[in-house]
């Protein structure tokens, strides 16, 4: 674990420094992995192993280059489930940061972007410019988050960091938001925010029950894959 970081980005290097592991399972304190989730992410990274020897990062959520919210995960904050079930691992132009599987030879986060937001969209893009691709696959998990009200200060900074670090990517989306060269997509997402905030609000289960409560309600029990699981 890593403790009071000032950012994620400063907290994943250093946690990448000091591993020897190949892989690195980088997944936040409010993430509830499955009976069986560590079987399935080992089958998982040898199968984009053979797809793809040179991938560099593998995540449980995220945007697929056609703009499509992919891989299944429990979200309390909205009260549902998110993102599609694919066969196949996804080539995706972000990620979720909730939890990214980062191999280690390839790649490491980029210590100027601050606070604690976009390192997800930051890392994909830093490996495509390496000439490596990240991918989603189905790796079912609970996500117990709070409700978020709003977009604060630090999320801003780390939108507009990222709008300018890669302008000639862009339009970029993240799962939270679109990155566009004029920044207009953040102010219509934080209008969106504060118009539908006593609609997302009702939607929100409690982050306090048992996450194995909502694992199981999605079927989620014991994710070991079966023979004919994605």
């Amino acid at each position: 674990m890593e403790w009071n970081a000032p950012s994620a980005s400063i907290a994943y290097n250093r946690l990448l420094d000091q591993s020897d592991a190949e892989y690195l399972v980088l997944v936040h304190q409010d993430v509830f992995l499955p009976a069986g989730w560590m079987t399935r992410l080992r089958g998982a990274i040898a199968a984009l192993s053979r797809l793809d020897p040179d991938w560099a990062v593998l995540g449980a959520h995220g945007v697929a280059l056609d703009g499509r919210a992919v891989g299944p995960v429990w979200s309390s904050s909205l009260g549902s489930i998110v993102g599609r079930v694919s066969l196949q691992p996804v080539a995706v132009q972000s990620l979720d940061e909730l939890l990214i599987v980062v191999r280690r030879s390839a790649v490491r986060f980029d210590t100027s972007l601050p606070g604690f937001h976009f390192h997800g969209t930051d890392i994909v893009q830093i490996a495509a410019a390496a000439g490596r691709s990240s991918y989603v696959t189905s790796l079912p998990l609970v996500h117990n988050d709070r409700f978020k009200g709003v977009l604060g200060d630090d999320f801003r900074q780390a939108y507009h960091y990222i709008r300018t670090k890669w302008r000639q990517q862009l339009p970029l989306c993240s799962p939270v938001v679109k990155v566009s060269w004029h920044g207009l997509h953040l102010l219509k997402s934080q209008r969106h925010l504060a118009r539908s905030h006593a609609v997302r609000e009702a939607m929100v289960t409690s982050d306090t029950v048992d996450p194995r409560v909502y694992a199981s309600l999605c079927g989620w029990d014991d994710v070991t894959p079966g023979p004919f699981s994605p």
